[in-house]
């Protein structure tokens, strides 16, 4: 079954096998997410904080305003957006992947991201030492970079691993570039 949720400065529990399309937790509210649950379209702002474990999977979230989201192991989040005062814990055993981190954001890293990290100017993202910086070829599309901004990245240095594709599409595949180094491909 499919749930609209608005949680404005109270609390919930989502557990189970839930697919959730539209979230807004805001305005301190809490929102503690567990089991196979799916959610579309969340928005964590106003010192909002959104815990999630077990085998949960995130798509297009976005973090502001001091809201917080905590990913456990076991749980896949596909393209959010951390803004000024946001924050988001990758966990071991967690992956993020097509994540932009924009100025006043913060990311810790003790998971694996894959492909597609913006790191941009005035961002702060730590890597842990167990991070792993996954640069997968097979989802890559190319002529696109999978990580930008990785002369921005602080704390451990992280485990760098490529994957490759059986059959690669035609291209130039570029696997990150520095602010120094725009531009130019790194081979």
């Amino acid at each position: 079954s499919s749930v609209k949720m608005l949680i404005n400065g109270g609390s919930a529990q989502v557990n189970g096998n839930v697919f959730i399309s539209g979230c807004e937790v805001a305005d301190s509210g809490t929102l503690n997410v567990s089991g196979a649950v799916s959610a579309f379209n969340m928005d964590v702002t106003n010192s909002a904080v959104v815990k999630v474990g077990g085998k949960a999977s995130l798509k297009n979230v976005d973090i502001t305003s001091s809201g917080v989201l905590e990913l456990s192991s076991g749980v896949l989040v596909n393209s959010a957006v951390i803004a000024s005062k946001g924050a988001m814990t990758v966990a071991k055993g967690a992956v993020a992947t097509n994540t932009v981190v924009s100025s006043g954001g913060s990311m810790t890293l003790n998971g694996t991201h894959r492909n597609g990290l913006v790191i941009a100017d005035g961002a702060v993202v730590s890597a842990g030492s167990g991070a792993v910086i996954e640069f997968a070829l097979e989802d890559a599309v190319p002529g696109s970079f999978m990580v930008i901004g990785l002369d921005k990245l602080q704390g451990a240095a992280p485990t760098y691993t490529i994957t490759a594709a059986k059959d690669p599409a035609a291209g130039n595949y570029y696997l990150a570039v520095a602010s120094d180094l725009s531009g130019k491909s790194i081979t």
